[in-house]
């Protein structure tokens, strides 16, 4: 009794001090590159966020992206400008608007806060997995210090996009997901709403992601009724179509499938690209996530030994794990990059988990060591990566490169695009 009083303790500890280090540590590079850096990403979802904004601003900003995403970091965007303007730099709101006004970088640093509170949740959203499965303490613990150090998390907790928000969405599914296959009686009507709420924020994020809960609710559906309660499925269905898709449309009139299709493209459809960026995305997530390794090489081990768990509900969550490369392989216009398989990721960690934990508990408990060699030192090498990250974006800033030219200033011409608010910090230094 006192063990388990000391494990639930030491976890709350843990998992707390990992957030709140993860938030510290991150919130501190997130002014890298403003206000100069420019990314087209981030100035599409900016446009988005403020499309919600355009009745008081009087800007005809649209939506580039679907509607969720943006709402979900205007409100927190909101509320850290509050926070930290208003109540910590005691800010009127009229200084507050002239700020943003002269320095409208402030708009994506504070964007990318959102993020990083987003991919904070994100955490702990993985860590409640771990804790559904009932997964070791120590293999989860390790999991989460990998995670939070990769180079995937950072790169989705310190971008202004929606690809935090949507990584949220699937591990809310996925949680949900364990939660109801591990308890199949408590699978009812309650749970169909959840998921069908689920869907219907993961159409508003990115559109794709609804296919999750779409999944995830056919097959615990069929695992407990098989084709009875067909009732349950129509209020799934009509709750994400109102919520998710007839709400999009009212909203936002950016088309469903302009990633897909080839419309205001050059680019047409091509079996050879779409093999090659299939592999691409394996490519991505093998060097993201060096997990799959492990999953390679000691799955077929678990898998024939029959004692072992969760079988079923791996091999339910191997065919989401190659959704998203099969999707961006088959896109016309978008190309695979690191940030849209972050689920992926998540994914790898949440099997390695369960086979590890499995093994821990039985005969094979000596492999339990090649995976914490191999994790420490997979945490070792992010930590490393995301040192050198930092000596990047602090070292090689435009102001320090301004600071090092030898030629007479006079004499250099800066270039500016007149269709941008120059800031106030970029029109000094002009």
């Amino acid at each position: 009794m006192k063990f388990n009083s000391l494990h639930k303790y030491l976890d709350k500890i843990f998992i707390s001090l990992l957030i709140i280090i993860f938030f510290t540590y991150n919130i501190e590079r997130l002014d890298y590159g403003l206000p100069f850096y420019y990314n087209l990403d981030e100035i599409r979802f900016l446009y988005s966020t403020l499309a919600y904004l355009s009745f008081i601003t009087g800007d005809n900003s649209f939506f580039g992206d679907p509607i969720i995403a943006p709402l979900l970091s205007l409100i927190l965007i909101l509320k850290s400008i509050f926070i930290n303007e208003l109540l910590i730099n005691s800010l009127s709101v009229e200084e507050i608007i002239s700020k943003i006004k002269f320095n409208k970088e402030l708009f994506i640093y504070y964007g990318r806060v959102a993020s990083l509170i987003t991919s904070s949740l994100s955490i702990f959203f993985l860590h409640l997995i771990f804790k559904k499965l009932k997964i070791n303490f120590i293999i989860y613990s390790i999991l989460l210090l990998t995670y939070s150090t990769s180079l995937i998390t950072y790169h989705i907790a310190s971008y202004h996009g929606k690809h935090a928000y949507y990584l949220l969405i699937f591990l809310s599914q996925f949680y949900f997901y364990f939660k109801y296959s591990v308890k199949l009686r408590c699978f009812n009507i309650n749970a169909y709403i959840i998921f069908s709420i689920l869907g219907a924020l993961a159409w508003g994020v990115s559109y794709w992601p609804a296919f999750f809960s779409i999944y995830f609710v056919s097959i615990l559906h069929f695992k407990k009724f098989k084709f009875k309660e067909i009732r349950y499925l129509i209020t799934f269905f009509l709750i994400f179509f109102i919520l998710g898709p007839v709400l999009g449309i009212i909203v936002s009139d950016l088309p469903i499938l302009s990633y897909l299709t080839a419309a205001g493209s050059e680019h047409v459809f091509s079996l050879k690209i779409t093999i090659n960026e299939f592999l691409e995305g394996l490519k991505i997530i093998f060097f993201a996530e060096k997990n799959i390794v492990l999953l390679i090489i000691f799955f077929p081990l678990y898998f024939s030994n029959k004692y072992f768990k969760f079988k079923k509900e791996i091999l339910v969550t191997l065919i989401i794990f190659f959704f998203p490369v099969i999707l961006f392989a088959l896109s016309i216009q978008g190309i695979p990059q690191l940030r849209y398989f972050a689920a992926n990721i998540c994914i790898i960690l949440v099997i390695v988990s369960i086979i590890f934990n499995e093994f821990f508990k039985s005969k094979f408990k000596y492999i339990f060591y090649i995976f914490l060699i191999s994790n420490l030192y997979f945490i070792y090498n992010n930590v490393n990566l995301n040192n050198k990250i930092d000596h990047i974006i602090t070292k090689h800033s435009f102001f320090e490169f301004n600071k090092n030219i030898k030629t007479d200033r006079s004499k250099i011409l800066y270039l500016l695009n007149l269709n941008f608010h120059e800031s106030l910090k970029q029109n000094q230094l002009y």
